[in-house]
């Protein structure tokens, strides 16, 4: 049986990763430092050293050099399953002895257990220090020996982790869950005022002065309204200064869904998920989901868009509850969407048994909600074909909801634990939305999202508020300019997400990378050609590095073009992190370790 000793400092990497080796009959020793790691070495004589190559403490290659130059230790392999991705990584990597590199992103059982087969039957440390540059895993990394340093570069990032996430065991039993679903059932979202003042307004003749009466005195309800009804929302004219003419120019109809909301914010204002789920960025993300889909509803799709807003308000709501009834499981669950890349629904549904989304269908329910309501949230993370299946009468809703919620990711308005950008151009589509309207939105949204969260925020320190955006544009140390090619411009979450991450251009020296959205296969001879014209025009470098989007991750352009540029290849959805990190390999920019590299 072949023994491995693996060092990797984050627990729930290196936990899954070992025992998915066990499982293909691996003898397996894990270390979480490099002395962790020397010493097991050299107790435990293993045939191969797996790790990662930039821990949290530093990088590994003194650990390398000890292994070189310790005749004792010659025998052992080392592979890299790493976050590494940038050139110079990969080299410096190979220098020290390095024999087989898998990336993180790109992580399957049968990639890895490939690797390490192919890394075993190569000549040792020792020998392949002696040698050139040893191959580094050419399907991981390609690159061309030193001497043809003009050779482009090829790195696919993020391809799909569902295998891996598939080896991991749930979290909680069917059993627990559904008795934490019964619990979750119990939990009152709403306060007494919120509750009196939907049972009025369910009266077909009840009047301003009953509605009035109900909230005065809840003041944080009536101060509330009050700034609601001066926000840009509703704001027509003089400002209001009295409950009452809060509540008229609001509407009885529109006074109704507004109380709903806020008390739904106040029920859930704590912020206590480990750093992954900050309540000021979900709120920021659930605003603005509303205000998209209560556009989408009143300009182009002719629903209730007081409904639409509410419902986008409150589509993550079920996170939260997740969060607050199972908060270590949850924290888990988060951390293990944020290490593997993928969106934090897919992760719930293998570690829980069920997302956040279907939890709702039950909640709202018993919370008395109304049913035109339940669907869009319940629904709102399915592709269009299956929302077809399973709510086809209710398609539009739905897919208002669900457009709503990928545009306020793609234009990095807040954040609720899940920072994936999410393709937008088949919901678009379904619904016919006009380019002109989608422009409107991306124009407008942002700012009347940070009027209404200081309108509706419970708790908010606005000395200390930082916009998302800022947060994901600070984590590179210089602006860059994206040239966004795509076959669907204005529909397209990827140009919307480039389009918004571009900070201002003061000069040329800028780096400038090419991003290339693949939706289909059909579309790479036009979109090599829009490239190759781009090139002659100047607007793209000869040597400018290209980020090529695609459904499966590893779609290429013509040999043309791909012998022209360095790539990398990245998987949509994808998340903010995998960007970034396309982004520093193919730039040759560096980005803070803390905020690009996946951390534990």
């Amino acid at each position: 049986m072949t023994r491995i000793v693996y060092l990797e400092d984050c627990t729930i990497i290196r936990e899954s990763v070992a025992e998915v080796l066990r499982n293909q009959h691996f003898s397996v020793v894990t270390a979480s430092s490099p002395e962790e790691a020397r010493h097991a070495i050299t107790m435990y004589k293993p045939e191969l050293l797996l790790l990662e190559l930039e821990l949290q403490s530093g990088w590994c290659f003194d650990l390398l050099k000890q292994l070189v130059d310790d005749v004792a230790l010659t025998s052992v392999h080392v592979m890299a399953l790493t976050n590494v991705a940038t050139r110079e990584g990969v080299l410096q990597a190979r220098e020290a002895g390095v024999m087989g590199y898998l990336l993180k992103e790109r992580f399957t059982v049968d990639a890895l257990v490939s690797m390490i087969r192919t890394t075993l039957a190569r000549p040792n440390v020792v020998e392949a220090a002696s040698q050139d540059a040893p191959h580094a895993g050419v399907d991981e990394v390609q690159s061309e020996p030193a001497e043809t340093k003009t050779q482009p570069t090829h790195i696919k990032v993020n391809v799909s982790n569902e295998q891996a996430l598939s080896e991991m065991r749930p979290l909680v039993t069917k059993t627990r869950m559904k008795e934490e679903l019964e619990k979750l059932e119990e939990v009152k979202a709403m306060s007494p005022t919120v509750a009196v003042v939907l049972e009025l307004t369910n009266r077909g003749n009840v009047d301003v002065e009953s509605i009035v009466k109900a909230v005065r005195n809840d003041q944080a309800i009536s101060l509330k309204l009050i700034r609601l009804a001066n926000s840009s929302v509703y704001s027509r004219g003089d400002s209001v200064n009295t409950l009452k003419d809060a509540v008229m120019r609001i509407g009885i109809t529109q006074v109704r869904q507004a109380v709903l909301n806020i008390g739904v914010m106040d029920s859930f204002d704590s912020d206590d998920q480990g750093g992954k789920l900050r309540i000021g960025y979900f709120w920021e993300h659930s605003i603005s989901t509303g205000l998209i889909a209560s556009m989408l509803a009143r300009e182009h799709c002719d629903l209730d868009s007081d409904a639409a807003f509410t419902a986008g308000l409150i589509h993550d709501v079920g996170k939260l509850l997740l969060a607050g009834r199972l908060p270590e499981e949850y924290r888990h669950v988060l951390n293990v969407g944020h290490e593997l890349g993928i969106p934090t629904e897919r992760a719930e549904s293998r570690l829980l048994g069920l997302n956040h989304a279907e939890i709702m269908d039950r909640v709202l329910r018993a919370w008395n909600f109304p049913p035109d309501l339940i669907d869009p949230i319940v629904f709102h993370e399915l592709s269009i074909g299956n929302v077809r299946q399973v709510a086809p009468k209710r398609m539009r809703d739905v897919a208002v909801i669900g457009l709503a919620n990928r545009l306020a990711h793609a234009m990095l308005l807040g954040s609720s634990g899940n920072d994936v950008v999410y393709p937008t151009t088949e919901h678009c589509q379904a619904l016919k939305v006009p380019d002109a309207l989608l422009e409107r939105i991306q124009e407008h949204v942002p700012a009347e999202a940070d009027d209404v969260r200081l309108t509706m925020m419970t708790k908010g320190n606005d000395a200390k508020w930082t916009p998302f955006i800022m947060t994901v544009q600070e984590r590179l140390p210089a602006p860059l300019r994206l040239l966004t090619v795509s076959m669907h411009t204005t529909s397209d979450a990827v140009q919307i997400f480039c389009k918004r991450l571009s900070a201002p251009i003061t000069s040329e020296e800028t780096p400038l990378i090419g991003v290339v959205h693949i939706a289909d296969k059909r579309e790479v001879e036009a979109l090599s050609k829009q490239i190759q014209s781009f090139a002659q025009q100047g607007s793209l470098h000869d040597d400018s590095p290209l980020i090529i989007i695609s459904p499966s991750g590893d779609c290429e352009l013509d040999s043309g073009v791909m012998q022209m540029h360095d790539t990398a290849l990245l998987k949509i959805p994808y998340t903010i992190d995998s960007f970034l990190r396309c982004c520093e390999s193919t730039g040759n920019i560096e980005s803070e370790h803390s905020e690009t590299k996946t951390a534990a």
